[in-house]
């Protein structure tokens, strides 16, 4: 569970965020060290570029297509929407552009 400033709470114990990341390096093989943080970068918007570059240098698939941003996209989206109609929505209906209320008032003032 996440406190804010940069505090996780699990099983009672708090634990800042920059302890979980050292555990979690600590138990990665060294494939998976260089996978998940190449040539040991741990900024994650440049793993994201390099991913990208990568694939398109390679013509290989990124970890995370557009399909998928869409999709992650669309859960966020559903938590505002929901607040917005103060009821749940389904990620379905926001994927679709079928519900639009809080994301309609952008849309408006951009002109689209």
């Amino acid at each position: 569970m996440y406190l804010g400033g940069n505090i996780v709470k699990r099983k009672n114990e708090e634990i800042k965020s920059e302890q979980l990341r050292e555990m979690f390096e600590k138990a990665l093989s060294p494939e998976d060290k260089e996978k998940f943080f190449p040539s040991g970068v741990t900024d994650t918007v440049a793993i994201e570029l390099k991913d990208f570059a990568d694939a398109i240098t390679n013509g290989s698939k990124p970890e995370v297509d557009g399909v998928e941003g869409l999709k992650d996209e669309a859960i966020c989206m559903a938590v505002f929407e929901s607040a917005w109609f103060n009821h749940p929505v389904s990620i379905s209906n926001i994927e679709n552009c079928i519900i639009e209320g809080y994301q309609k008032e952008i849309n408006d003032s951009l002109g689209l």
